[in-house]
């Protein structure tokens, strides 16, 4: 299936999105690598499977993320992080929810990191990558598997989008925290496969 274009930015397939998290989390021997895979995990996740923005992911804490011996179900974004200063609430999906206890495995529960530290660090200081830093290495990364840069937004997009297959465009609304309805309504865009799944159901019809 290829990628959908909407409004000049082209989501990412089923195949590339596994392509992209097996580049950034590619295992290795040493201990701050392994850590540094966990923490990229994590942060495609909030991407791809909670539809934050990029500055929403980076102002994470780890007690949004884990609480008590678990995952957070859902996730709690305050006023402050976001773009419209309107908290939401973002239900945890089982692929998250692996990112999370791998995180917590790796790097959270071994260095002991507090409660209130940024929960994309994963070494000393308590810092979690710069925006720039996490552009950069998408970038990359897209033009590895794919031939042309990803990047943040695009993995917004990517959730909005197969949002929109499942359920009605109010509800994508308040899970990407849009303020206004036009905003989502991008996502309401066809793409040529959606067009061609129409006409081949048409004709299947008959």
């Amino acid at each position: 299936m290829n990628s959908t274009k909407l409004s000049g930015i082209r989501t990412l397939t089923p195949s590339e999105i596994e392509s992209l998290i097996m580049t950034l989390t590619a295992p290795n021997r040493g201990i701050n690598e392994r850590r540094k895979a966990a923490r990229n995990r994590l942060l495609m996740m909030v991407m791809l499977d909670a539809g934050l923005r990029l500055q929403e992911a980076l102002t994470l804490k780890l007690w949004q993320l884990w609480i008590g011996n678990a995952p957070v179900s859902q996730l709690e974004i305050t006023p402050e992080q976001t773009k419209t200063k309107t908290a939401r609430t973002v239900p945890v999906s089982s692929r998250l929810a692996a990112a999370i206890e791998n995180m917590h495995r790796q790097t959270w529960r071994p260095l002991e990191v507090p409660n209130h530290a940024p929960a994309m660090c994963y070494r000393l200081p308590w810092e979690p990558p710069t925006p720039r830093a996490v552009q950069k290495m998408l970038a990359m990364a897209g033009k590895q598997i794919c031939g042309r840069p990803i990047t943040p937004h695009q993995l917004r997009h990517t959730f909005a989008t197969r949002l929109m297959k499942v359920t009605d465009i109010r509800t994508v609304q308040v899970l990407l925290g849009h303020k206004h309805l036009t905003s989502t309504q991008v996502y309401t865009h066809p793409s040529t496969d959606d067009c061609t799944r129409a006409i081949n159901a048409l004709e299947f019809g008959r």
